[in-house]
């Protein structure tokens, strides 16, 4: 609801006005109704809409979103960039050891330019009212918690016990909501209401880790960014120190090309 601002100026006139109080009251109420309507009017327009798991989070069978990849790790003679296409397809359904329906995820690479796609592996994802979740391999990721709200935190990883702020906990993924209507531009499209969510952030000397996930309504993830920049500390002859970059570095971004979902639910 928008706040109601009241001007501060001085009173206009230069000397006290007297005001039959009968008068005053009758002058002054529709005034007040007035200004409730207004404020009521302005409420219901700038009231924000629930953020709906369904269009943040679509589960679309026989839909799919394509993404280019540019995958960056490190050897000990220096950087190695590996460039190509993603896709995401979602297709059945299968069931978990507690009964809850689990959609297929199937994950599919290409070259960038040209080329078929091949297989690579099978990922699930669940959705309820509560999360949105997304298993890779064998690690089972909360990449949504419903209701989103703007520096709303979760674990990522449903394995975290660790108590929040010690220094076992800064090596698990804390998710934190950012922007929540934000513009992007991918690839020459241009998205809108998009949703921000940072997934760790952790920077130090010896170590930069940062990842995040750009949502967009009806599509689901057009955007994933993960940096981890490990650091060796190494003695340097004669007194100091020396930062190395570790072989386990890498620096990975995925942004949508093109995808198979309505742009509503």
């Amino acid at each position: 609801m928008p706040e109601l601002r009241l001007s501060h100026r001085p009173h206009p006139y230069p000397f006290p006005v007297k005001f039959a109080l009968p008068s005053l009251r009758v002058w002054l109420l529709p005034w007040v109704a007035a200004l409730g309507l207004v404020a009521a009017a302005g409420c219901e327009r700038t009231l924000a809409p629930p953020i709906s798991g369904e269009l943040y989070y679509p589960l679309r069978d026989s839909a799919e979103r394509v993404y280019r990849v540019e995958d960056t790790t490190y050897t000990v003679s220096g950087a190695v960039v590996n460039r190509y296409r993603k896709r995401e397809y979602t297709l059945g359904t299968v069931t978990d050891l507690t009964g809850r329906p689990l959609s297929r995820l199937e994950i599919y690479r290409a070259p960038l330019d040209v080329g078929p796609f091949t297989f690579r592996e099978l990922w699930t994802q669940f959705r309820s009212s509560e999360r949105a979740e997304r298993t890779e391999g064998n690690t089972r990721y909360v990449v949504m918690n419903f209701p989103l709200r703007r520096g709303k935190t979760w674990d990522v990883n449903l394995f975290n016990n660790n108590a929040v702020g010690s220094d076992d906990d800064r090596l698990w993924a804390r998710a934190v909501v950012g922007n929540m209507d934000t513009t992007v531009v991918l690839n020459g499209t241009r998205y809108t209401r998009c949703i921000f969510i940072r997934h760790r952030k952790d920077k130090s000397d010896s170590r930069d880790i940062y990842t995040y996930e750009i949502y967009a309504p009806g599509i689901g993830k057009i955007e994933r960014y993960d940096r981890y920049m490990v650091y060796d500390i190494v003695p340097r002859p004669g007194g100091g120190v020396n930062f190395v970059l570790n072989t386990n570095s890498y620096i990975y971004r995925e942004q949508l090309l093109s995808h198979t979902y309505p742009l509503t639910p």
